[in-house]
Parts: C-alpha cells; sequence; structure tokens
C-alpha cells in the first residue's frame, strides 16, 4: 500500500477547499495505515514491521524485490537503487518517468503525457519487477519507525508542534479525524470500495481553536516526523 498522497496535494495547497481535499484525501490513507498497524502483539526482540514483511515478502514479484526484503530491513541505498532500476526500465519502455520527492519527504512516481494503456502495462511491469511493496514499506517505517497506532503518532507531532496542549491524545485525534473524513454513504446498489465520503458541513477545531484543515495539521498528517 503506497502513500502517495504528497505530490497529489501539489495542485490543492492554495485554497480552504483545496486543504479540505487534501485532509480527506490523506485521512482515508492514514485510516488505512492505522489497520495495517493492528493486529497481534509483536514477539519479544521481533521487528515491529515482521509481519509486513512476511506479508511483502509473499505478495513480491521478482527475485530482486524479494532480495531486498530478505533481512526485514530497506535502507536508503537499497531504495534509491529500486528507483533508479524502474526509471531505467520505464525509458527502455519508451516511457518518461521518474521518481521526485516533495515537500514532505515522501517520494512518488510521476511520468510524461498521458497514461496510456501500453504505458500503464510498462509502469506496471516496471514497478511489479523493480520495487513492488519496497515503497510502501520504505516510506512507512520513515514516518512510522516502531509500527504504532497512527493516532498515537499523529497526536504527539500534533503536541510537538505546539499546535495541540500537552495531554491531548491518539483518541483525540481519533474523535476530530472522524468529524473531518466523514462516514462513508452506504448504497445498496453501490459496491463497496465505490462508496462516497462525503465532506463534513464544517470544519472540526482542534484544542485551541487552529482548524482541523490548517496546513500544520496537513504536513503533520503528511509525514509526522518532520
Amino acid at each position: 500500500m503506497a502513500w502517495d498522497g504528497g505530490d497529489s496535494l501539489r495542485g490543492m495547497v492554495m485554497s480552504s477547499s483545496g486543504w479540505r481535499s487534501a485532509l480527506l484525501m490523506i485521512a482515508a490513507v492514514a485510516g488505512a495505515l492505522a489497520g495495517c498497524a493492528s493486529g497481534s502483539d509483536p514477539q519479544v526482540g521481533a521487528s515491529p514491521y515482521a509481519d509486513k514483511f512476511d506479508q511483502a515478502l509473499a505478495d513480491a514479484q521478482s527475485d530482486y524485490v524479494r532480495g531486498v526484503l530478505a533481512d526485514g530491513d530497506i535502507t536508503a541505498e537499497e531504495f534509491t537503487d529500486a528507483r533508479q532500476r524502474v526509471e531505467d526500465c520505464l525509458r527502455s519502455a519508451g516511457v518518461g518517468g521518474w521518481y521526485m520527492t516533495n515537500s514532505w519527504g515522501r517520494v512518488n512516481l510521476e511520468y510524461s503525457g498521458e497514461l496510456a494503456d501500453t504505458k500503464r502495462e510498462a509502469l506496471s511491469t516496471c514497478e511489479n519487477q523493480w520495487m513492488g511493496p519496497i515503497h510502501y514499506l520504505y516510506e512507512e517505517i520513515l514516518i512510522n519507525p516502531t509500527n504504532e497506532s497512527w493516532d498515537d503518532v499523529m497526536a504527539r507531532c500534533l503536541v510537538r508542534k505546539g499546535l495541540v496542549p500537552e495531554g491531548f491524545s491518539g483518541h483525540d485525534w481519533s474523535e476530530i479525524e472522524s468529524q473531518l473524513a466523514g462516514e462513508p454513504v452506504v448504497l445498496d446498489d453501490v459496491p463497496f470500495g465505490e462508496q462516497t465520503v462525503p465532506e463534513p458541513t464544517s470544519t472540526p477545531t482542534l484544542p485551541g481553536g487552529l482548524p482541523a484543515d490548517d496546513k500544520q495539521v496537513v504536513d503533520c498528517m503528511t509525514n509526522p516526523q518532520l
């Protein structure tokens, strides 16, 4: 599961409605990551991401990707090498694609022109061969090294930046986030996964009055380690 919201926000940051759209999108991703972080308690001495590496190894589609994941760690050098191999692969297929790092420190693959079917096939082939789950695992470990509850990580970021008072908890953030994201509209004739998430009628605020769609909050949601 790659967290690629950062670059998608690039065109949204100039308006309050854009920030709200950004927050809705990031909140959905954060919720997915929070679900990934839950599960059985890790064994003493085990890596907090051991289960995820096991699953990533099972999902890997190439010997190269399996080799990177095999030791339960992904170094910066390995991530850089994988990125370069994807770019070289795309270039060989006649597709202009490259990885860019945005202002939040997140990395995303960008490409030139329209993404026609032939480009989609090349993109899928190159990413499966040389990147696979390496990308999302590497960045998830960077922003949440101990694989804690996302709500707790987010709360600590807000406290550290002075946006909320000491004692603000993950539970407090979870309640605000639920107001921000709204609830899916359940329609009997619409498959799950295609339900829409309505925008809230009003923007929730943090203790002290800071709107939850403030850029500083978005910064925490996008990379709480910054």
